[in-house]
């Protein structure tokens, strides 16, 4: 099994602005997306132009 990593993640666009810390398996971006994992299970995929910083703490 992969060990779960911390990101710190900063989203805006027209209609929100969040701040969170994710922890996810792997981080994959793809075709403008960015793809959060839990294991085989994806469980967030955000447009790249929404995100405003993605940090990688653990």
């Amino acid at each position: 099994m992969d060990s779960e990593q911390t990101y710190r993640i900063h989203l805006r666009s027209d209609e929100f602005q969040f701040e969170s810390e994710i922890h996810a398996t792997q981080v994959d971006r793809e075709d403008g997306w960015t793809v959060f994992w839990n294991g085989n299970d994806v469980f967030l995929r955000v447009r790249d132009e929404h995100i405003v910083s993605l940090e990688h703490l653990v």
